[in-house]
């Protein structure tokens, strides 16, 4: 994760309240898969979703954090990952579709700044992981741990707390679990006392899954043809996201 540089022996320093990546070394037997077999599937979802929102009351706001949040940085940063993807599919199957797509999302986008506002105002923007999946999650005995945050680029860790349980209900769905995808939301929503906005939660799912599809392609040109029906899968979840979201 991403945590405070404390000052040394406690004395101010240049470099106090700077960000260090923090690490920390799990064993693979515990690490938790939505594919593999888990004694309490419902319970370990339930204590994630606390979790989450544990992490992130603890986690810092204010203007620096809220740029990223902005109803022109959020459009930027859906249809700048769409025109990256499209330009590395190509005229393959499906292009059209990515095309279309990048309209609707413009669309969604354009048409509630007033949401995108309101969240800022809430207090709802945070710094928080930016890649939330199954494999970053680990079950410990006294609960789980998240890992492996974002680290290297702030604008795509920093953003609406959605964002994260947007991340997690779409890999959760996409490894086909999604009454778990629907318990977490509804088991954050509980224990944050935060209502999560579906429309919001879609929109981001569908953004989450072509940055997937983004890393699938990817990879499958390096050569990964496991990657391929990966591809095919996260295009599909952001299309079928983006409806969702969509009145």
């Amino acid at each position: 994760g991403v945590g405070p540089r404390p000052p040394p022996g406690g004395r101010p320093s240049p470099r106090a309240g700077r960000a260090l990546i923090l690490a920390g070394k799990f064993v693979p037997e515990i690490k938790t898969r939505a594919h593999g077999v888990v004694e309490h599937p419902a319970e370990d979802i339930q204590q994630s979703g606390r979790q989450r929102r544990r992490v992130q009351i603890l986690r810092k706001n204010g203007p620096h954090i809220e740029q990223h949040a902005t109803v022109e940085a959020v459009r930027a940063l859906w249809l700048n990952n769409l025109s990256e993807l499209r330009s590395l599919v190509g005229d393959a199957a499906g292009a059209s579709d990515l095309a279309d797509a990048a309209s609707r999302l413009r669309a969604w986008v354009d048409h509630r700044a007033d949401l995108f506002t309101h969240r800022i105002r809430g207090g709802w923007i945070v710094d928080g992981h930016g890649d939330l999946l199954c494999d970053d999650i680990y079950l410990e005995k006294d609960g789980p741990r998240i890992l492996d945050c974002l680290a290297f680029r702030d604008d795509l860790r920093c953003g609406d707390v959605v964002a994260d349980l947007a991340f997690l209900a779409m890999d959760l769905e996409r490894r086909g679990h999604p009454e778990l995808a629907m318990q977490f939301i509804r088991d954050y929503a509980e224990f944050s006392g935060h209502s999560v906005p579906g429309a919001l939660l879609w929109a981001w799912a569908s953004h989450r899954a072509f940055v997937r599809a983004k890393v699938a392609l990817l990879r499958l040109e390096q050569g990964d043809d496991s990657a391929r029906d990966e591809l095919a899968e996260f295009i599909a979840a952001g299309l079928r996201n983006l409806s969702r979201a969509e009145p």
